[in-house]
């Protein structure tokens, strides 16, 4: 879900499978991960933006200051140690 909502904050919500590929799990991933935020809504918490809406602020705040951090393509490599070898 987070990689097609941001193929539609970027604009190319239609291009998925130019954009994306689909891969085995590995065996050590776990299929899913979940938040239990009672806790945090008995202190008061309340969500102020969906995620939708905050990917979006973060997208476009990427989008303005990146530059400030020169290059980010190794940030972008899912493994960057296996560059070192």
């Amino acid at each position: 879900k987070v990689a097609k909502t941001l193929l539609k904050i970027l604009g190319h919500e239609e291009e998925e499978e130019k954009y994306l590929k689909f891969v085995p799990d590995r065996q050590f991933n776990d299929l899913r991960y979940t938040i239990n935020s009672k806790k945090l809504h008995e202190l008061g918490w309340v969500e102020q933006k969906s995620w939708e809406e905050g990917l979006a602020d973060t997208v476009e705040w990427y989008k303005k200051y990146s530059s400030r951090y020169g290059n980010l393509d190794l940030a972008l490599v899912a493994h960057p140690r296996i560059l070192n070898k």
